[in-house]
């Protein structure tokens, strides 16, 4: 049989035939891409041109994993490089399709596949996919548009299976818990042991921890932004154990907007919840308690919800008042370093009644450049609060990391009675760019 061989990809490095196109530069890259950052490897994966290889036409619009005389290959269609750009993906659909096939070899499933691998191969192209910027509409459009081929959609799994598989693997993407050792075998040959204090400072750190997160270009590109938020509270009042949830929907329509809509349910009046909705916009706060009832100004508040978001990207924030925020040296806890900032006391809320004002320290880990900790005190009229909060579960979202789960103990002392507080807050759904009905926004 002849064969024509376009490239073949060997762990730790890429063999560039001679006469490569800039097509197939890119295509290479890629490869490389959605194989070393996704923490895998493969002794040698071989891509041939489909019609050459097999001596006839190839009516297949996407790659096809095969095993040929003991030999790991990806047929391709005679076009398909020149669909991928390894640095701006357009064609979602073809990185799906492409990501499911490699992951074949790369997990090593054993031919004929069984719906089991193919249900993998599809949440490891789901990650790829969140991996490389993509949202869950695009997700979405992308199996679409593989379904309406002829040749895409396998007999073992339906389009539901699929876009079950691919969800889970999007949604589920990149995991990294820095309280895990795992996490720090990534880094674990950095030198941490000698640094010099002297040069750090607040801009250095923060830079530092956004590009952990993803990096500033990617963070950039954030237009819009979705976080379904679940917290648990526990505390003790009067002797009486209380336990609060909270459901909050968070939608950032720009960088100064947000709507936020709240389902509050409390132990001590079970089966009933509270809801409310309140809305960011054009430096004022609006409050109502349904959708179906005009917005009315919450007067002399001076609210930011969006920079005192737990979950937004609050370095980005940070850094363009790096100015303020003092470097204090780098702590240890546990066996682990960190990097230690300060920001001065701000006002978050402020009305005829009261103010509400919080002074930070945000703890950053010297290996991974991630947010570990936050401890902050926080003053309301004769209320005073010590907090304390661990950032857990760090995924990828698009590309950019967001700590999935946080812990909070909280102290409250309300003249003179002290109140202790537990909070766990967890993601179920982190969607960055995602498609909103504008009119949600609308003031009447």
């Amino acid at each position: 049989m002849k064969t024509q061989v376009l490239l073949t990809f060997i762990t730790g490095s890429l063999l560039i035939i001679s006469n490569t196109t800039y097509a197939q530069e890119n295509f290479q890259r890629l490869v490389d891409k959605i194989i070393v950052s996704n923490g895998t490897s493969l002794n040698e994966l071989n891509f041939y041109q489909a019609s050459s290889f097999m001596e006839m036409p190839y009516e297949k619009e996407y790659p096809e994993a095969v095993v040929y005389n003991g030999e790991k290959i990806l047929l391709l269609a005679e076009d398909f490089k020149t669909r991928l750009d390894s640095y701006l993906i357009t064609d979602w659909a073809a990185l799906l399709q492409l990501s499911h096939e490699v992951a074949h070899h790369l997990k090593n499933h054993e031919f004929p596949l069984s719906k089991q691998h193919e249900m993998k191969a599809d949440e490891f192209a789901g990650k790829v996919l969140n991996d490389f910027g993509a949202n869950r509409k695009q997700l979405t459009e992308a199996l679409e548009t593989i379904a309406e081929s002829n040749h895409a959609i396998n007999s073992k799994t339906t389009v539901t299976d699929r876009l079950e598989s691919l969800i889970n693997g999007w949604q589920s993407a990149s995991v990294i818990d820095i309280g895990v050792s795992v996490s720090e075998e990534n880094v674990r040959d950095r030198d941490d042991t000698n640094i010099d204090e002297d040069e750090m400072n607040a801009e250095k750190i923060l830079r530092k921890s956004l590009e952990a997160l993803g990096g500033v270009d990617k963070i950039k590109r954030i237009d819009k932004l979705y976080q379904h938020q679940k917290n648990e509270m526990k505390m003790k009042v009067s002797g009486t154990d209380v336990a609060v949830t909270t459901s909050l929907e968070m939608h950032y329509l720009d960088s100064s907007t947000l709507l936020n809509k709240i389902t509050t349910v409390s132990s001590l009046t079970p089966g009933t919840s509270t809801y409310v909705e309140t809305l960011v916009k054009d430096e004022k706060v609006y409050t109502r308690t349904t959708s179906n009832v005009p917005w009315v100004v919450a007067p002399g508040q001076t609210m930011n919800m969006i920079s005192n978001s737990s979950n937004y990207i609050q370095e980005y924030k940070l850094l363009e008042k790096a100015y303020t925020v003092n470097y204090l040296g780098v702590e240890e806890f546990n066996g682990k370093k960190y990097y230690v900032l300060e920001t001065p006391e701000e006002t978050i809320m402020e009305n005829t009644q009261s103010k509400t004002t919080e002074k930070k320290k945000y703890y950053y880990s010297v290996n991974t450049g991630l947010l570990t900790y936050v401890d902050w005190d926080s003053k309301m009229g004769g209320m005073v609060s010590k907090n304390w909060i661990h950032y857990f579960d760090y995924r990828s979202v698009s590309g950019i990391l967001y700590s999935f789960r946080q812990e909070m103990t909280s102290t409250i002392d309300m003249s003179g009675t002290e109140v202790n507080v537990t909070t766990i807050t967890t993601y179920p759904v982190i969607e960055i760019n995602p498609d909103f009905d504008e009119t949600m926004f609308k003031v009447n």
